[in-house]
């Protein structure tokens, strides 16, 4: 019998979708087999775009002679410690049981990668249609099945994909290797990473090159309430002389303004908005936030969480609002004596427009077999606190819009004005259920936005008031955090973008890889976490100082993303795309290959010698000796033993030592060959990768 299989991106995906199918499935190695269905998953990534080693060969030096490479076919490499997942798929997709397979993967330009790379390579002709859904619930997975649309539709959506992966190669590939020799130590470049680490080093500068000044102002007051506050004043004397003039004299109320002001409720959470929310309350990093939420969408309480989108679509409107409802009179909330409006704003919320591939992240009906708040314990906190974000969030995005009166006033006393601010509420809306919802789920306490002010009226006297000399001083601009760095990213390079480009989001990376990128830079040491800010290490700044600004600028990825889009849209060619790219990376390569911009300071790492195989700095890292330009290299231990790093000095330039080991004595020679490494009884045995192994003789 014919057999479909689907190829999900996970395993935990893939165990979804078969229970959503209904019928029996045998646990195989790497799959699930039915009657009618093989369902089996990559693991993230199994195919990539190949090292440019694959392209070179004897050729892979670390010259500008090498420089740009520009491959003009472009080949995908299986990684290595994914390749019997990868085997497994291909054997399915080539199984004679199998007459169709379906794209599972997540529904989104990465998703389409990951299956296509693993789809070309396997040589599999066989039809393919796609699995889209945002949902893993029973429900959605069986419309999905029912409505899926051959994948060739999606072709568009690859060639987004594949034109961003191609072009972060050129640019990666090139200006790593560039800037590399051209400073003669390890420059990491990314179109995203750089831009990035650029604005955190240009932090860090203004605040460093702050210099805070004082300032005074000063308070009158009547019966300890503040009426008024003066302008700034630099001089303290003058200050003190104004405090002395008015202090027990009588004000004059020359001006009343009154406002009615009004503070609609928040957005439905989009995966960053959620990150920086998390971030801002609880200190969790953008990976854990999105791991939290991957976990819960794999668990089925929340929907697909890579979204740039804060809104639903028109079809989810009767949906979403029974959901509403369904909350509002679950026990976990309404238990707690939580007060939630009857009636859901859903059309604040609902915009087709702005929702791409997939609609805001909101919780699922799964929730509701909740029935107490301690049944959330089966959830790790991380998760437990996430989804209450996400229900909390939804449930307010559709409250009532609140309202406040904001009154301004001017006063005079003895010729010098004052001026006063109070703001009292008129209706709290969706802000008193955000304050009960807060207090029950996060035991946060209330916070009260009122200032008073006395009713005041314009030439009323107020007989008396005291007087206050109040000392400040300049602040700098504040370390990021990721919740700010967040909000950078998403909104960097927005001038450069066309205002007629309908895409909702723009910014540097996109929601699914802005965290990635972040624990990018901090895994290369080029900005540590002190507490929740983000700084700069000495080679963070170092590198920064000799990008050019291009490479430094969110300018280029704002174009860039802008035409990816208008690719997805079938606007653009992905070759046109691609031949921009191209020029780009050879003009890159023509002018900095000829000149520098500075001196490239490496102040994070103590240096031990230079690599047998690129001559690179050896360097001690976090987890011992290593080579700074990545190129495979690696020191090991000779019998078990630890080498000092005297011992690796000697060795790395070309000298012999001695060690011992269970008392005896050996001889350590240098050696370095590709690929292959000599035993002590002389045996040449194939390895893995380029690694620096050392011959060692028992003397």
């Amino acid at each position: 019998m014919a057999k479909t299989l689907i190829v999900a991106e996970k395993p935990s995906v893939a165990m979804n979708i078969a229970s959503a199918l209904g019928e029996r499935f045998e646990r195989n190695n790497g799959f699930l087999s039915g009657n009618r269905y093989i369902v089996s998953w990559c693991v993230g990534h199994l195919v990539g775009l190949a090292m440019p080693e694959v392209y070179l060969g004897d050729k892979d030096k670390w010259n500008f002679d090498s420089l740009p490479i520009i491959p003009e076919q472009w080949k995908l490499t299986v990684f290595h410690e994914t390749k019997d997942q990868y085997k497994i798929l291909v054997s399915l997709m080539k199984n004679s049981n199998v007459d169709n397979i379906v794209c599972a993967t997540d529904a989104g330009r990465e998703g389409e990668l990951i299956f296509r790379y693993v789809y070309k390579t396997s040589g599999s002709k066989k039809p393919v249609q796609r699995l889209w859904v945002s949902s893993m619930e029973k429900s959605a997975i069986l419309d999905g099945l029912s409505s899926m649309k051959p994948d060739s539709d999606y072709d568009r959506l690859f060639d987004a994909g594949f034109s961003r992966a191609r072009a972060d190669w050129l640019i990666g590939m090139n200006a790593t290797k560039l800037f590399t020799v051209r400073y003669g130590t390890f420059i990491s470049i990314g179109r995203v990473q750089t831009p990035t680490l650029a604005a955190i080093v240009r932090r860090e500068k203004q605040i460093s090159n702050f210099k805070s000044e004082p300032f005074y102002t000063v308070e009158i007051t009547k019966n300890d309430t503040v009426l008024g506050v003066s302008a700034r004043i630099d001089d303290k004397k003058k200050a003190e002389d104004l405090r002395s003039a008015v202090a027990n004299k009588d004000a004059t109320v020359t001006k009343v303004i009154k406002e009615t002001k009004k503070s609609n409720p928040p957005k439905l959470f989009d995966l960053t908005t959620l990150q920086r929310q998390a971030n801002k309350l609880f200190g969790y990093t953008a990976s854990k936030t999105l791991d939290y939420t991957q976990s819960l969408y794999e668990k089925k309480y929340v929907t697909y969480p890579r979204t740039d989108s804060s809104y639903i679509t028109t079809d989810m409107k009767e949906s979403v609002t029974n959901l509403y409802k369904a909350l509002k009179d679950a026990s976990f909330i309404k238990d707690n004596g939580v007060d939630i409006p009857s009636e859901p704003d859903v059309k604040r919320v609902t915009n087709d427009k702005k929702v791409s591939d997939h609609h805001a992240i909101i919780p699922t009906k799964e929730v509701l077999s909740f029935k107490s708040l301690d049944d959330l314990d089966e959830l790790s906190i991380g998760e437990r606190i996430i989804l209450l974000l996400i229900i909390e969030r939804f449930i307010c995005a559709m409250g009532s819009t609140a309202s406040f009166e904001l009154t301004k006033v001017e006063l005079d006393v003895e010729g010098n004005k004052f001026n006063g601010k109070g703001v009292k509420g008129i209706d709290e809306g969706y802000t008193r259920t955000l304050s009960e919802l807060q207090e029950i789920f996060f035991s946060m306490e209330p916070k009260n936005v009122e200032k008073k002010l006395p009713d005041l009226f314009e030439g009323q006297v107020i007989k008396e008031v005291k007087a206050q000399l109040k000392e400040g001083e300049t602040k700098p601009p504040k370390h990021f955090t990721e919740d700010t760095l967040l909000a950078f990213m998403e909104t960097a390079g927005n001038e450069d973008y066309d205002e007629n480009s309908d895409a909702e989001k723009k910014g540097i990376g996109t929601p699914a890889t802005r965290a990635s990128i972040i624990e990018k830079l901090v895994d290369r040491r080029f900005i540590k976490r002190a507490g929740k800010n983000l700084l700069p290490t000495p080679d963070g700044e170092a590198v920064v100082e000799v990008v050019p600004e291009i490479l430094k600028s969110a300018k280029l990825t704002a174009d860039w993303e802008m035409k990816l889009k208008e690719v997805e849209k079938g606007d653009l060619q992905a070759s046109e795309f691609m031949d921009q790219i191209q020029t780009f990376t050879r003009d890159l390569v023509k002018e900095y290959a000829q000149k520098a911009l500075g001196n490239f300071q490496n102040n994070s790492n103590q240096k031990i010698g230079r690599c047998p195989r690129c001559q690179g700095e050896v360097v001690n890292g976090k987890f011992g000796p290593y080579c700074y330009n990545r190129c495979g290299m690696n020191l090991t231990k000779v019998r078990g033993k630890k080498l000092t790093d005297k011992q690796l000095q000697s060795l790395l330039s070309g000298k012999s030592i001695s060690i011992t080991v269970d008392g005896n004595k050996y001889e350590v020679l240098p050696s370095y060959e590709d690929y292959t490494f000599k035993s002590k009884d002389g045996k040449t045995i194939k390895a893995a990768s380029f690694v620096s192994r050392f011959i060692y003789t028992r003397k």
